[in-house]
């Protein structure tokens, strides 16, 4: 499953860079290619699927990979969680993973009406762990992003607030400063995972700084607008917090988006770098002012400079 979904992921990539390089052949070559791959995601793995299970012999690189990304899971006791089932997936071929269902969102290998249902059982699948991931290397880069762009806001906080392991959390209760390379890289029932692969300073897990820039704080990139040229600005408030604020030094200068909720009032400053535009979205409506002049509605296009919206 997982490389069939990145060959499309893949083949999506390259059809919208070789559209950008103005390379319609190879575009339309690339597109192509992801629609069958598409097609053929959808006959081995959605519901109504009838293939049977074959057995292969996994690649050296497919075992290591595989390996790896086990590991990564950490030691999580296995839990019998009952016969799990799915309007998505044909469970008859294989239990649903969450890393499955965030791959196919993420990849656009859904047909649009079970873009929703897997949304909902990816969900029910986290509540069912006591809101806990289940995903590795793989999977977990793009859950939150999932969730959040899918419908799911407040699941996407609750992992992000979730303290025990596996979570982001648990290694900032434990005294981290780091993101650890496995979620069990030190727990208090099994102490130090094996030293070969415990790495305390690790890139994959940090993945979810991308989530907080680009929801919690709202910085977004604008696919048809290179290098912070224009940005979207559309912050996504939750999970009990009352403010967040980040920073992006562009090409062209600090970007900068701050938002703070108190007594009800929204207040979200932003900096614009010069030479550049963004669109701001505001998460909430009610009366809003912009530098202290009445505005509405809440999509607004804006140039360089310093801007404060307030909501109440």
């Amino acid at each position: 499953m997982l490389g069939t979904a990145f060959l499309a992921y893949d083949a999506s990539l390259m059809a919208q860079i070789a559209a950008i390089l103005g390379k319609a052949d190879d575009a339309a070559r690339y597109q192509q290619l992801f629609e069958e791959v598409k097609a053929v995601f959808a006959s081995r793995y959605l519901v109504g699927s009838h293939i049977p299970v074959v057995p292969v012999v996994p690649s050296e690189a497919r075992r290591l990979m595989d390996e790896a990304d086990t590991l990564s899971r950490g030691t999580l006791r296995q839990v019998d969680y009952g016969t799990i089932t799915s309007e998505v997936f044909n469970a008859d071929l294989f239990t649903p993973t969450q890393t499955a269902y965030v791959l196919a969102l993420h990849f656009n290998l859904l047909p649009d009406e079970l873009r929703p249902l897997a949304a909902q059982e990816l969900t029910v699948d986290l509540a069912r762990r006591g809101m806990h991931l289940s995903t590795g290397f793989v999977g977990s880069p793009y859950l939150n992003h999932v969730l959040s762009s899918n419908g799911q806001l407040d699941a996407a906080y609750d992992l992000l607030n979730q303290k025990s392991w596996p979570s982001w959390l648990y290694a900032v209760t434990q005294g981290a400063t780091t993101i650890w390379e496995r979620w069990d890289g030190w727990t208090e029932e099994s102490g130090f995972q094996t030293p070969d692969m415990n790495s305390f300073n690790h890139y994959a897990y940090g993945a979810i700084g991308a989530w907080l820039y680009s929801t919690v704080a709202g910085i977004d990139v604008d696919p048809a607008a290179a290098g912070y040229k224009h940005v979207l600005l559309r912050p996504q408030p939750g999970g009990g917090l009352t403010h967040a604020q980040a920073t992006l030094d562009t090409l062209y200068g600090k970007l900068i988006s701050g938002w703070t909720l108190a007594d009800g009032v929204f207040t979200y400053t932003i900096t614009v770098p010069p030479n550049t535009s963004a669109t701001v979205t505001l998460p909430c409506d009610g009366q809003i002012t912009l530098n202290g002049q009445p505005v509405s509605g809440l999509m607004h296009e804006v140039g360089a400079g310093t801007y404060q919206f307030v909501v109440a």
